[in-house]
């Protein structure tokens, strides 16, 4: 009950913290030097009231479970380092006293904290619990990987470099040049332990029960959506864009990171767990489709303004509709493969259903015979929906 009482308390603190910050941020429009600030700044609000909400619910039904907590490390953080970022957004190069040490000081490692629950959820989700002792020498390494780098945060010569203001650490013994150095390591190793905990999910979705493996395809759905956004932004380099599309981005991918936890409480809370293959396989399919006619899109355009240049000497604005033109053709037939090509591949058991109930279809046309006809259902309803028993019961009616 205590443990109850304080997930909640902790919750009701973040919900009121973050959006008071952000409020009083707000009334000084000098804190933000661009719209993009003032939504980073909602959007980290936000985020931290999404992962604090899932978290609290899932530990007050299960107070010890690991996933629950793991989502409220990152709440915690950023209630923490979003005043932090306000005050120094507010106070440029403030006096080096005790308290503005120690806040530059948790500047400089706490998205250490964002990071590494994110490492350590696939690793133990659904159950809390690693899917092997072996396994849990990963989410030990994860930890000491991680003090590592809060260690050499504390004992470097200059504090504050990610918030803009650098102090000489009175404890620092460490050279920022060694602590640059060491991070070529140190980073290839995050990505090592990143790969390894993907690879313990996948194989904990293997291995498990048709329940499980429903809820871990609540989180792999959410990691695709997540993953798709990030390489979306990074390809077309519009983070922190100071247009229409960078400000749009940033809210998708905001989003993006805001079903995680919204999913993993649907998983382990087990509500409508039913409805997410067809999310991932749709999300799958449209992905897979934008990104091909944009690049059929785009390529048009250039194919298309070149030839006109050619010919014509002049750009002209038929390349576009001629462009516009040839997505709208190849819209129903590349959705079709690309659909086919995604039940062949991750749902063979949806697409060997398809074409039993088709061949079946193709029977009922040509067969008279009513015993056939009930011996062909009674296959088809146990090959596609595999049920523990099957049986046909025929009403007889008899006319007087």
């Amino acid at each position: 009950m205590k443990s109850r009482n304080l997930v909640w308390m902790l919750c009701a603190l973040i919900c009121v913290s973050l959006p008071l910050t952000t409020f009083f941020a707000f009334s000084n429009r000098s804190a933000f030097d661009s719209t993009a600030s003032l939504i980073n700044s909602v959007g980290d609000s936000l985020l931290a009231i999404v992962f604090t909400i899932p978290a609290a619910f899932i530990l007050s039904h299960y107070p010890r479970h690991a996933i629950g907590w793991l989502l409220m490390i990152p709440a915690c953080a950023i209630a923490v380092s979003g005043p932090i970022t306000g005050y120094f957004s507010f106070h440029v190069n403030p006096s080096p006293t005790p308290f503005i040490l120690l806040m530059s000081w948790f500047s400089g490692w706490s998205w250490v904290l964002l990071i590494f629950p994110f490492i350590n959820i696939p690793l133990l989700f659904p159950t809390g619990k690693p899917l092997s002792p072996r396994w849990r020498w990963v989410s030990i390494i994860s930890v000491i990987w991680a003090g590592l780098f809060i260690f050499g945060a504390t004992f470097i010569e200059t504090l504050g470099a990610i918030i803009g203001n650098s102090y000489q650490n009175p404890f620092g013994f460490i050279p920022d040049q060694l602590f640059v150095s060491w991070l070529r390591i140190w980073i290839p190793g995050l990505l090592l332990l990143t790969l390894l905990s993907m690879a313990a999910l996948i194989l904990r979705h293997r291995r498990s029960s048709r329940l499980e493996r429903t809820q871990i395809n609540w989180l792999l759905f959410a990691c695709l959506f997540f993953t798709i956004n990030y390489l979306l932004i990074g390809i077309l380099n519009i983070e922190d864009s100071e247009t229409i599309v960078g400000y749009i981005a940033e809210l998708i991918f905001s989003f993006s990171l805001m079903l995680v936890p919204v999913s993993i409480a649907i998983a382990i809370l087990r509500y409508r767990l039913w409805d997410i293959k067809i999310l991932i396989r749709r999300t799958l399919v449209y992905s897979i489709l934008s990104a091909i006619l944009a690049l059929v899109y785009f390529g048009g355009v250039t194919l298309f303004q070149g030839l006109f240049s050619k010919f014509t000497g002049d750009q002209s604005s038929a390349a576009i509709v001629l462009s516009t033109l040839s997505i709208a053709a190849l819209f129903n037939p590349l959705h079709n493969r690309i659909r086919s090509f995604i039940d062949r591949r991750f749902y063979r058991s949806k697409y060997d259903s398809e074409k039993t109930l088709l061949a079946f279809s193709q029977v009922l046309r040509e067969e008279v015979d009513l015993d056939e006809l009930n011996e062909r259902l009674v296959a088809v309803v146990n090959e596609t929906l595999q049920p523990e028993r099957v049986g046909l019961w025929i009403r007889n009616k008899t006319r007087i």
